[in-house]
């Protein structure tokens, strides 16, 4: 018998690190071109769940831009160790004990083991699947069933569950998608964080 797969977001659900990475970015930004731009950084973050390569890539189409950007960023995410956990979490796993677990995420594979190391969680994970990958481009490679689930706090997170046919998990308290959340449907479980979910 084939044991569910659940398949959890990174930034925003498992960690609160979306407000760290936000800062890290205009920073990055700065660093590179001597002032702040407000217009890149809400591209940014309007665009949470797609991995920055990508990003960078759309908004500079510049190689040289790009990667300077980029290393910026790499030396200040440091301080994503730092976050912690989210609420529930621990809960979460022990009591979802019989399913297996996947990181799906479109952030740094270094920076995502190196906090899972550090908080003990690292060796949960059946596979950490990340950027510079999509995340679509991740699961291709699963035969996922109808009990699966996609836990995540952005609307590209829906949108790939939807095309996957994943049940979706919305986890609102640190998503800097703006409420009402018009964007997802009725099939969609709308909860605050693991501690809601567990009590729902």
């Amino acid at each position: 018998m084939n044991r569910k797969k659940v398949f959890i977001d990174f930034d925003g659900v498992i960690s609160d690190t979306n407000v760290i990475k936000e800062k890290n970015i205009k920073e990055a930004y700065k660093y590179v071109f001597g002032e702040y731009n407000i217009d890149f950084v809400n591209f940014f973050t309007k665009n949470n769940g797609v991995p920055r390569e990508l990003k960078l890539n759309k908004y500079f189409n510049s190689p040289i831009i790009e990667e300077k950007i980029l290393k910026k960023y790499f030396s200040l995410n440091k301080n994503l160790l730092d976050a912690k956990l989210s609420n529930g979490f621990l809960d979460f796993l022990k009591i979802n004990n019989k399913s297996d677990f996947f990181i799906l995420s479109g952030g740094d594979r270094t920076e995502i083991i190196n906090f899972l190391k550090k908080n003990n969680v690292f060796d949960i994970f059946e596979e950490i699947l990340t950027g510079p990958k999509t995340k679509s481009q991740n699961l291709a490679k699963f035969n996922l069933t109808e009990s699966d689930v996609f836990i995540g706090d952005a609307k590209h997170d829906f949108i790939v569950a939807k095309e996957y046919n994943l049940n979706f998990i919305f986890m609102t308290e640190f998503s800097q998608e703006p409420p009402p959340y018009s964007f997802i449907d009725q099939s969609v479980i709308l909860t605050k964080n693991f501690i809601t979910l567990i009590n729902k």
